[in-house]
């Protein structure tokens, strides 16, 4: 098994900067794409938040590879409680210092 890409490092660095706490989706792209935002926060022009999307789903995937059993609980979806699509995310279900990357 691979290491985890520095991206998905700094995803899991992310997410257990606040562990057990849910983290919206659009702040984790914010955070790991600030190239594709305005300096207000918003997308830039021609951002495809479906792309910003995939690509965090594959992070996250490459997270729980690398994390092997613990890796569901390390980086597990919170789906949105109010049906309005923007606010799914994610947590990290474990204290930070019990995330080993293999």
């Amino acid at each position: 098994m691979s290491p985890p890409s520095p991206q998905a490092l700094r995803l899991l660095r992310l997410l257990a900067a606040r562990a057990g706490q849910f983290v919206p989706r659009r702040e984790l792209w914010r955070d790991l794409w600030a190239d594709e935002h305005t300096r207000d926060g918003r997308l830039a022009r021609g951002t495809n938040p479906d792309v910003l999307d995939r690509r965090l789903r594959l992070l996250v995937l490459e997270l729980r590879r690398a994390l092997g059993t613990l890796g569901s609980q390390v980086a597990s979806a919170v789906e949105n409680r109010r049906g309005d699509e923007d606010e799914g995310g994610y947590r990290l279900a474990l204290p930070p210092d019990q995330v080993q990357v293999a």
